[in-house]
């Protein structure tokens, strides 16, 4: 199982980041599961949806099992990839993807050179980015990721992409969670949402 070990150490270098919260829930609705993280200022809610779904907890941020394939949530506070706080807001996308790749580099060598898009969801921009592995498994050879500013941190996605899988679907994976993302300036009544799918209902977000 070297190759999955080698999976969960390249996704969880996205947790490296110290991210402070107050709470986070992982809710089992009808289509998959509603992740939901409630904080002091921010909280915000998202569904990854599938067939086949199971938490992973391998992972050292919020992570599914889907289909076949892996999808790893994450939420970076401002101040680890801008120390300054003054960016402007139109480039923290990229200065945070920049300082992943740094770290990445580190990893795999200096030859990691990401490839980006701005992908426009609704009034949502979304950087969605990949990069080929210098070095790389026998099960995968890429990795992508899909982020987003919530105010000025960042909230992303991020999957493994398999050897012969075409990039596309990868996208459209991580797409398809970030169309789901809502936010509020108040924590979500979690009892409320959870009573809510139970019944069948769908929860007010």
């Amino acid at each position: 199982m070297r190759s999955r070990a080698i999976l969960i150490a390249i996704i969880v270098v996205l947790a490296a980041a110290a991210s402070a919260f107050a709470e986070r829930v992982s809710i089992r609705t009808a289509d998959g599961y509603l992740f939901i993280q409630n904080g002091e200022k921010l909280s915000f809610a998202c569904e990854v949806k599938g067939k086949d779904i199971k938490p992973n907890t391998d992972l050292g941020n919020p992570g599914y099992d889907v289909d076949g394939h892996v999808i790893q949530l994450l939420f970076v506070v401002n101040a680890n990839f801008d120390p300054s706080g003054k960016t402007e807001a139109g480039k923290l996308l990229a200065l945070h993807r920049d300082w992943e790749v740094d770290y990445l580099k580190s990893v795999f060598g200096p030859d990691v050179a990401p490839k980006s898009e701005t992908v426009k969801l609704a009034d949502r921009d979304v950087l969605f980015w990949n990069f080929n592995r210098p070095k790389f498994t026998t099960d995968f050879d890429r990795d992508a990721f899909a982020t987003t500013l919530l105010e000025r941190d960042i909230f992303g996605v991020s999957t493994p992409v398999a050897v012969g899988e075409e990039l596309s679907a990868a996208k459209e994976r991580l797409l398809a969670v970030m169309r789901t993302l809502k936010t509020s300036d108040k924590p979500y009544d979690i009892q409320a949402i959870a009573a809510a799918i139970k019944k069948g209902e769908t929860p007010k977000l």
